[in-house]
């Protein structure tokens, strides 16, 4: 579980103001926005009804996510990360079948060059 002190808060001004000014990033399954500040690192992850009305699998979900993306807390200073899920699936993958999902973020989070795939 992510420290309460690197929790975004969503209902803050900025976390909105986040969705308008950051970097966009659309993955397989999943939408992020981040940006970079002053201040300690920060995360969210959305996770609406539609993709696991049960409770206890979006909390799993969302536990699966925020530990492949433990590394960035010490690696990039100043990092406000917003992800929302979008696919049922992402729900029923393994912790190393999303890890592949969600090495493009990050590779982009921290090159700071944005992603694109290889056609």
């Amino acid at each position: 579980m992510l420290a309460k002190k690197n929790r975004l808060n969503l209902s803050q001004e900025s976390s909105r103001n986040l969705w308008k000014v950051g970097r966009h990033f659309r993955g397989q399954g999943f939408n992020a926005v981040y940006d970079y500040e002053d201040q300690e690192v920060k995360m969210a992850i959305t996770i609406p009804k539609q993709v696991a009305p049960q409770a206890a699998k979006r909390n799993e979900l969302r536990r699966k996510i925020y530990s492949l993306l433990e590394g960035l807390i010490n690696l990039e200073p100043g990092l406000r990360l917003i992800i929302k899920v979008s696919d049922k699936r992402l729900g029923e993958l393994t912790s190393e079948q999303l890890r592949e999902i969600f090495q493009p973020l990050i590779a982009e989070i921290k090159s700071g060059k944005p992603w694109s795939p290889k056609l």
